[in-house]
C-alpha cells in the first residue's frame, strides 16, 4: 500500500501513513479538495498515531460521518 499510495501523490508519514487532518480527510495528493478520507491503520491523524482496534473504529464513525456531511453539505466532526 505504501508504494501505491507514493505512486498516487498521497502525502505520507516517516512510518509510510496517509496524512489525514482532524476530520479524516486526506492532506495533499491528486484530489486535495477533502472528498478522499482515511481511517485506521492507513491514516495518521493528529490526535496521535495509535494503532488499536478501538481506535480504527472510532475513527471509522467519524469518517462515516463526515462523508455523508460532505454529501449533504452539511458540517463535519473532528477526532
Amino acid at each position: 500500500l505504501a508504494n501505491q499510495s507514493k505512486n498516487m501523490g498521497f502525502l505520507l508519514t516517516k512510518s509510510q501513513t496517509i496524512v489525514v487532518n482532524a476530520s479524516l480527510q486526506v492532506q495533499g495528493g491528486p484530489m486535495d479538495d477533502g472528498s478522499i478520507f482515511a481511517c485506521g491503520d492507513v491514516a495518521s491523524p493528529p490526535t496521535g498515531n495509535q494503532k488499536q482496534a478501538f481506535q480504527a473504529e472510532c475513527q471509522a464513525d467519524v469518517a462515516a460521518h463526515n462523508i455523508l456531511a460532505l454529501l449533504l453539505s452539511r458540517e463535519r466532526a473532528t477526532l
